[in-house]
């Protein structure tokens, strides 16, 4: 019976720490697929600026309906963008508050 109750609060302590270690896995694995995801859209950028440069060359095909690039580009810049800042939130400096003058504890009387 000891052997059985230690044997219950191991894992329970350990089934606890697995836990914060997948958790920490999980963000890791999100990061890199976030990094691979802006990445792909970088090349995607690239493909946008082919497409453009055919277009300003006249080659659009048979095609009567032309792509907007520049409409594609802000949409896809807005995607990367708000990745990027999820990745890398903005962090604002520590204020200087200065010194605290005045006695602030209450005194019984």
């Amino acid at each position: 019976m000891k052997f059985l109750s230690a044997f219950l609060v191991m894992l329970f302590f350990c089934g606890g720490y697995s836990l914060k270690a997948d958790a920490s896995m999980q963000d890791e694995i999100e990061k890199r697929d976030l990094v691979l995801i802006q990445s792909q859209i970088d090349q995607m950028l690239v493909i946008v600026d082919r497409l453009q440069e055919r277009q300003k060359r006249g080659f659009t095909g048979n095609s009567r309906i032309v792509l907007n690039t520049e409409a594609l580009r802000r949409e896809i810049n807005l995607v990367r963008d708000g990745i990027g800042s999820y990745l890398q939130p903005l962090r604002f400096d520590a204020r200087d508050l200065g010194i605290v003058k005045g006695d602030y504890l209450k005194r019984g009387r």
